[in-house]
């Protein structure tokens, strides 16, 4: 046995600054290639109601980095904290999508009023150079109410939360559809392997159980005298996971080469099955020593070996090492 460590090759990158030449002072770190839009919900609305202007900033770059954009409001409008919320394809490179910014807003007194263009400034990579894009002017007509709202501002969150959570959700399905696959598999997993213990009998009665010698299966013998696994029950006793694992994994097979007159230097799981079948061997004990090959190979080659299952695993090598001692090969 040897142990290898793998490794990769170091990846180089080179990141380079943004050039600080003809950055427009609307620059907020936005690095890719975007258009902008602009809406109102309602272009005529009275005094009492509350309106939404909503700015689609839609393309493929650094969305994180993306943030509300700076608004000019004409006098007698009052607007509310932006809410943000997009539509992306993380798995894509560069990432894109739509990010979206709603900004609730009342006005107090009648008339028209026209909204002035939202500016965007970004990075494009593909020119080396900073580029700036605008929406179109809006132009609402504010009418004078009762006095009494009919729609206030207050109602205006639920709505934009609802539609946030119902976009985000459609879009990143896969986001509710992997852990739930995981937890099917991880389940399945489980039932399989609890399935087959049931079908396995206990190692311990298998010495009890074996069949009365036939014609097929040579004489009994008596079990070595000396103990193979002595220096595996010496690891047992100390803290020594990985170490136990491998003398476990050495002393077994050296026992194994042994019993079925195999060489040590080309004995493997297939040669041990092929030699326990021919010899005879009952089912149960031939899956009982592949499952138990199997556990010492699992805890010797996975990154954190198991402390707690060192005792379960020594004894069935123990008990298989007295059962297969009954039967000469």
């Amino acid at each position: 046995d040897e142990k290898v460590t793998l490794q990769s090759k170091p990846a180089m990158i080179r990141v380079k600054p943004l050039p600080e030449t003809d950055k427009p002072a609307s620059f907020k770190g936005a690095v890719g290639n975007f258009t902008i839009q602009s809406s109102v919900d309602q272009a005529s609305f009275t005094t009492n109601d509350a309106a939404r202007l909503s700015v689609a900033i839609t393309g493929e770059g650094n969305m994180s980095m993306i943030i509300a954009p700076d608004l000019e409001w004409p006098a007698g409008i009052e607007p509310f904290e932006s809410r943000a919320w997009e539509q992306v394809n993380k798995l894509t490179v560069p990432v894109s999508g739509t990010k979206y910014f709603d900004y609730p807003f009342t006005v107090a007194d009648s008339g028209t009023y026209q909204l002035q263009p939202i500016h965007f400034s970004y990075f494009d990579i593909a020119t080396g150079r900073y580029k700036k894009v605008s929406s179109q002017p809006l132009t609402i007509v504010v009418t004078k109410g009762t006095g009494h709202s009919s729609a206030g501002i207050e109602a205006l969150p639920a709505t934009i939360g609802k539609g946030q959570f119902q976009d985000t959700l459609f879009t990143n399905r896969w986001l509710i559809a992997i852990p739930i696959a995981v937890l099917i598999i991880t389940g399945l997993f489980i039932w399989l392997m609890r399935d087959r213990r049931k079908q396995l009998p206990v190692v311990s009665s298998v010495a009890d159980s074996l069949p009365a010698p036939v014609s097929h299966l040579p004489e009994q013998k008596t079990r070595p005298s000396v103990n193979p696994l002595h220096l595996t029950e010496e690891k047992l006793a100390s803290d020594d996971s990985n170490g136990f694992y491998e003398v476990m994994n050495v002393e077994l097979k050296k026992f194994l080469a042994e019993h079925f007159d195999i060489p040590l230097a080309t004995i493997d799981k297939n040669s041990i099955m092929q030699k326990a079948d021919a010899m005879g061997l009952p089912v149960h004990t031939m899956l009982q020593l592949q499952e138990l090959l199997d556990g010492i190979e699992w805890q010797l080659y996975t990154p954190f070996a198991a402390e707690d299952k060192r005792q379960d695993l020594f004894t069935r090598a123990k008990t298989m090492v007295q059962v297969l001692a009954l039967v000469s090969p």
